[in-house]
């Protein structure tokens, strides 16, 4: 970077950004001088100049022996960039949403052809393929599609409700909220701005993925440091942002960098898997686990047992805890702690596997660390304790995906609530709860 020339990189994919033609020209051509020493070739057939000033004040750019064109409308990582101060008054859609639209138009061709046959994919196989070749286009430019108003993004909505009448065979005079509902699609405003909200808390999260994006939206979230300097896109997307986040109240803390000591200075436990599988039955499950526990059991000095669990209630409210009946108690004994609201089990579940590895380490045991459901009802009682302070674990990522997605769906949920009541639709649930007697995985920590 210099003070008039900033270069912006992804994959083989450059894009320079300059307020001065000299200081261009003269990067273009040292640009080309470094990577033809690499053997490197820069193809100008492929490369553009994009500029609001007027062509015949502008020089000519060159690369090697060729000019570079002028343009004024440019694809730069799928997102299409243009020179357009204001949407003329007879356009009723935005340039850059009718520019997606048609791309969009194309792909839904093939998936109409699909779905049109009595002998077609059915209907899951055409959801998966429009998630996959369809709606992820729009996800790709949600960034840049959250800087748009929400009434200009309707013309989205309105072809995503197509591609469902498509999808489901329906007749025009479905209701919009019964296919969302069918399809679990929902709106893509909702999911465009979620999406973007994510992201953002994942650079606040881990600063070197973007740390000048995430040093704007930091300042903007404090109420007292002054605004940024950005132009008008810009500062939609940093409001809508900034907003969404004050809204959920997610305490975001950036990654410490600092991993502690070095894997060759630190003790590597020994790890020992139970070797079984979910289609086995379920007394040869326990059959295994408990063989594994008296192998692992012999080997070992004064082997205590601990039994970890995590828990994830219907309401969110999520918790661990740890028990063991050889070892003693600590001061406040086997009671478990309380986790962030909406955690994945995964995350109840590694939580309680590290509260017991800390235990051991401080006490300089010999353990095996066994999950399964003899503490339950302990992880279970977690769950009702008082919220974390703010020494507890922080919310994971999925959980901050998860506020933001629920947040934004609540609106869709309410009236799917109030359109439901007046449908009787006959439930059918046949479980068969086995987990009692499954020990899943065990650990062995020297």
């Amino acid at each position: 970077n210099t003070d008039n020339t900033t270069i912006t990189c992804c994959a083989d994919d450059i894009c320079i950004h300059s307020t001065s033609p000299d200081h261009l020209q003269r990067f273009l051509s040292s640009f080309y001088e470094s990577a033809s020493s690499c053997d490197l070739i820069i193809s100008p057939g492929k490369s553009r100049i994009f500029s609001p000033r007027p062509a015949r004040n502008l020089p000519e750019f060159t690369v090697g022996n060729n000019v570079v064109p002028l343009c004024t409308q440019y694809i730069y990582l799928g997102a299409p960039v243009q020179i357009a101060p204001s949407i003329p008054v007879r356009q009723r859609v935005h340039p850059i949403v009718q520019d997606l639209l048609a791309r969009l138009q194309r792909r839904l061709t093939p998936l109409k052809w699909l779905t049109n046959y009595s002998a077609g994919v059915s209907i899951p196989v055409a959801r998966t393929i429009y998630i996959a070749f369809i709606r992820s286009v729009i996800d790709y430019l949600s960034p840049a599609l959250c800087q748009l108003s929400r009434s200009t993004l309707q013309p989205l909505e309105k072809f995503q409700n197509q591609a469902m009448r498509f999808i489901l065979g329906c007749p025009a005079s479905t209701r919009i909220v019964n296919m969302q509902h069918e399809l679990r699609l929902p709106p893509l405003v909702e999911r465009i701005y979620p999406s973007v909200t994510y992201f953002s808390i994942k650079c606040l999260y881990y600063l070197h993925l973007s740390p000048h994006y995430s040093n704007i939206i930091r300042t903007s979230l404090d109420l007292d440091a002054p605004r940024p300097q950005l132009r008008q896109g810009g500062c939609t997307l940093v409001s809508t942002v900034c907003s969404s986040i004050r809204r959920l109240n997610i305490n975001i803390v950036a990654e410490n960098v600092d991993h502690g000591l070095a894997p060759w200075q630190t003790p590597v436990p020994a790890i020992s898997y139970t070797p079984v599988s979910k289609i086995d039955l379920p007394q040869i499950q326990q059959k295994r686990a408990l063989e594994a526990i008296d192998r692992l059991s012999s080997s070992l000095n004064v082997a205590h047992h601990l039994y970890t669990d995590g828990s994830l209630q219907q309401d969110g409210s999520a918790g661990c805890a740890v028990f063991s009946p050889t070892l003693e108690p600590p001061p406040e004994g086997w009671t478990g702690h309380r986790l962030p609201k909406s955690s994945s089990s995964t995350y109840c579940e590694l939580n309680g596997l590290l509260d017991v590895i800390i235990s051991i380490t401080r006490t300089r045991n010999n353990g095996l660390i066994i999950s399964n459901n003899t503490v339950d009802h302990l992880a279970k009682a977690a769950c009702q304790l008082d919220p974390p302070d703010a020494d507890a674990p922080t919310p994971s990522l999925l959980c901050c995906r998860k506020m933001v997605r629920h947040a934004a769906r609540s609106p869709t949920s309410t009236i799917l609530r109030n359109f439901t009541r007046y449908l009787l639709v006959p439930h059918m649930l046949s479980t068969h709860d086995t987990s009692e007697s499954h020990i899943s995985d065990i650990v062995l920590v020297p």
